[in-house]
């Protein structure tokens, strides 16, 4: 579940240089000096609140990264911090946040995909129930948490954590420009997107997750 905590950073060197060299720890921070998890990384470097829940990200792979970040290893967890910045600008409308939430609860071994509307809707109502089982009650009435923090729990708990990375990857392409469904939502303000991103897989990592999933 989302941890806000109450620092606003304004350091411009900080965001510039810190976020290169940051080691990543389990849990909330209440300031960046005291340490940080992936979320509160990016919340550094879209220079919003100081929070593990940015505005300008799609809260599903917000909850997804929080839980990932707290489960995995130290040196596994190192390797999240390139995706502080890749996920900036990611959030969008209801309908790519559900998307998102779908390929989550495929991965967590929920079917989703290939269902009508009516079975859909019943595979997602069942969802919160095992939601509320694995990842507590709180969690289950928002499948943006949920459905995330499920995912994750499921990659640790299955051993499947590369994966998991190839999920992330996936939630990212989703609202790239050639994937569907996706959402013409722009990002939220404040939020301050790099201009070049790395390469990286859009479909074969979406297509591996499903197989996965499967």
């Amino acid at each position: 579940m989302r941890r806000v905590a109450t620092c606003r950073t304004g350091n411009e060197h900080f965001m510039q240089t810190r976020h290169q060299t940051t080691r990543l720890k389990r849990g909330a921070h209440r300031e960046p000096e005291d340490g940080m998890c992936v979320m509160e990384l990016a919340s550094v470097l879209a220079e919003e609140e100081f929070s593990d829940a940015p505005d300008c990200v799609d809260p599903t792979i917000a909850a997804y990264l929080r839980a990932l970040n707290d489960r995995i290893p130290i040196r596994q967890r190192q390797r999240l911090g390139p995706y502080a910045r890749r996920v900036l600008g990611t959030r969008g409308g209801r309908r790519l946040e559900q998307a998102r939430q779908n390929l989550c609860l495929e991965f967590a071994g929920i079917r989703v995909f290939g269902r009508s509307r009516a079975s859909k809707f019943g595979a997602r109502l069942a969802a919160r129930g095992k939601v509320a089982a694995f990842a507590g009650p709180l969690a289950a009435p928002d499948l943006s948490e949920g459905a995330g923090e499920l995912a994750a729990r499921s990659a640790v708990a299955e051993d499947a954590v590369e994966e998991g990375f190839g999920l992330l990857e996936a939630l990212i392409a989703e609202g790239e420009p050639g994937e569907a469904p996706r959402s013409p939502g722009a990002p939220e303000p404040g939020c301050n997107p790099p201009e070049a991103e790395d390469p990286r897989p859009g479909r074969e990592a979406r297509d591996r997750s499903a197989a996965i999933a499967g």
